[in-house]
């Protein structure tokens, strides 16, 4: 579709698109499950399908509420900033909390922008790469007998892993575990699979 086309029909529904997303991780009922960078929902399953959400406070810290702009209209809707969001290039996750970044691929009415697509309806397609933000905990180092300070991989507020720094550089000792209640937790709950990311 050439330029000219683009700007005057910039809904584009013929062809499903794969983009890339970040999702941050969450606690549920003690398992990790994704959730919205920007909203906090958890996605319940592998397809989701796009709701406005005008009138809902987006960043608490920013006290700020949409208005409704399109009430007898679907999403994602010009004019809103609605919709599944997803990018045309991968996205390195920030490196202070856990991630999870994958593609999807999205349908319905999509919208197309400079960096990504706003979508009707999106399905993770692939396995998903988890990136560790290793934040200070309180915990103690679960290996016995070490008892140190631990840092821990957090998901909210529920420590998955609590290691002290010298047992957390080798990856043979905890992470391996961490990687496969995720892997198990996401391929019941989505169908697809994670593995740890190389930074």
């Amino acid at each position: 579709m050439d330029a000219a086309l683009r700007q005057n029909h910039p809904l584009l529904t013929i062809a499903a698109f794969v983009g890339h997303r970040v999702w941050r991780l969450a606690p549920l009922h003690g398992e990790p499950v994704l959730a919205s960078v920007t909203s906090g929902d958890p996605w319940s399953g592998p397809e989701i399908e796009a709701t406005c959400l005008s009138g809902v406070l987006l960043q608490p810290r920013e006290r700020r509420v949409l208005l409704n702009s399109h009430p007898n209209e679907g999403s994602p809707a010009l004019g809103c900033t609605c919709g599944v969001y997803a990018a045309k290039t991968a996205v390195v996750p920030p490196s202070r909390r856990v991630w999870a970044a994958g593609h999807v691929r999205l349908w319905g009415k999509v919208i197309e922008g400079t960096k990504g697509f706003r979508a009707q309806r999106a399905r993770m397609v692939d396995d998903l790469e988890i990136y560790l933000g290793m934040g200070p905990g309180a915990p103690r180092c679960t290996l016995p007998p070490c008892r140190a300070v631990a840092t821990g991989i957090w998901i909210g507020s529920t420590s998955y892993l609590s290691r002290c720094n010298r047992h957390s550089r080798d990856r043979s000792v905890g992470f391996e575990e961490f990687v496969t209640r995720v892997d198990s937790a996401f391929r019941s709950r989505y169908g697809v699979g994670a593995a740890l990311a190389a930074r």
